[in-house]
C-alpha cells in the first residue's frame, strides 16, 4: 500500500488463488511491475491464499476401479498397489489404503492401496489311508481336512475287497483344505479261469447176455433176474442200469450211453445171490 500511495497508484485485489506463497502475499499482478501507467491507475492484484488441501477420501472396501475415479476427481492419484490376503475382505476390494481417510494432503498425492486376495487357503495334511477299509479312509480323509473322489478306482489285489490299495499322494504331502483326492480300492485277487475238463466223449454200448448159460444155481434152475451193469468212470463206480427179464426170453440184448474208456461189469442178480457174470471196456 506504501509503494501505491507513492506513486499515486490505487490497488485491487480481485483474486486469492493457491500458493505455496504464505496467505495474503501478491503473487500476480497486472500490470506488470516497469510498466509506464497514468496516475490512479488502477493496480489489479492476486493474492496466496496458500496451498491447495484436499481431504483424503476413504477407497477401503471398493474396487480399484471406483477408488481411482474418486481419486481423480479429487485431484488425487493411485500410487503403489499391492495384494494381500484378508478374512473379511472380498477379493479385489481395497483392504487398505496408506493415508488415512480424512487427510489434508496437497493435490496430485500419491495414495497407496492394498488389495485383497481373500481369505488365505488354509493348508492340510494327506493321512495314511493304505489298507483301511473304504468308509475308514474316508472318516481319516475328513478329520484330515480332504474329501474323497465318489468316483473311486478299483483294481485286482490280494488285499480284501474294498481295502485301499493306492492313493495319488503320500502321507504328509501338504494340500489346500478340501482338496479331493482319488484313491484305489481292492476288489480282490484275480481268479485264474478255470483249464476245461474234456469230458469223455460218450458211446452206445450194447450188451449181450445169454442167461441160459447161468439157467441154475446149485441145481436150483433160475427163472427171472435182474441184469445189472456198474461202470467206473474216473475211479468212481455208478450203476449204468438194471432190467428185470426172464430166462425164457433168451438172448438178451441192451444198448445204453456210457463214457468211451470207462470199464463195466455185469451182474445177474437172482435166488437171492449176485453174480458176475461178465466185464470189460466200453469203446
Amino acid at each position: 500500500q506504501i509503494l501505491l500511495d507513492k506513486n499515486k497508484l490505487i490497488g485491487v485485489v480481485n483474486e486469492a488463488a493457491f500458493s505455496p506463497a504464505p496467505i495474503g502475499t501478491i503473487i500476480k499482478q497486472d500490470p506488470q511491475a516497469g510498466d509506464v501507467v497514468d496516475i490512479g491507475t488502477t493496480i489489479y492484484f492476486s493474492v496466496s491464499k496458500g496451498e491447495e488441501i484436499v481431504n483424503v477420501p476413504s477407497l477401503l472396501g471398493l474396487s480399484f476401479e471406483e477408488a481411482k475415479a474418486l481419486l481423480d476427481e479429487r485431484g488425487l492419484m493411485v500410487g503403489t498397489v499391492k495384494r494381500d490376503n484378508d478374512k473379511t475382505i472380498e477379493k479385489d476390494l481395497i483392504m487398505a489404503q496408506e493415508i488415512p481417510a480424512d487427510t489434508e494432503v496437497a493435490p496430485a498425492t500419491e495414495i497407496n492401496i492394498t488389495l485383497s486376495n481373500g481369505p488365505k487357503e488354509e493348508e492340510v495334511t494327506v493321512p495314511y489311508m493304505i489298507g483301511f477299509p473304504l468308509s475308514v479312509a474316508v472318516e481319516r480323509a475328513q478329520l484330515a481336512g480332504i474329501k474323497i473322489n465318489n468316483s473311486v478306482e478299483e483294481a485286482y489285489n490280494e488285499a480284501s475287497i474294498g481295502t485301499v490299495i493306492a492313493q495319488p499322494l503320500s502321507e504328509g504331502t501338504k494340500v489346500k483344505k478340501d482338496f479331493i483326492v482319488t484313491i484305489t480300492i481292492s476288489k480282490g485277487p484275480l481268479e485264474e479261469p478255470e483249464e476245461p475238463v474234456e469230458l469223455p466223449r460218450e458211446v452206445d454200448y450194447t450188451f449181450v447176455v445169454d442167461p441160459t448159460t447161468f439157467s441154475a444155481v446149485d441145481g436150483v434152475a433160475i427163472e427171472v433176474y435182474y441184469l445189472r451193469a456198474v461202470i467206473t468212470v474216473d475211479g468212481e463206480e455208478r450203476d449204468l442200469f438194471s432190467e428185470y427179464h426172464e430166462v425164457i426170453e433168451g438172448l438178451v440184448t441192451t444198448t445204453y450211453p456210457a463214457p468211451s474208456g470207462s470199464t463195466y461189469k455185469l451182474y445177474m442178480d437172482a435166488l437171492g445171490r449176485t453174480f458176475q457174470i461178465g466185464a470189460g471196456v466200453i469203446q
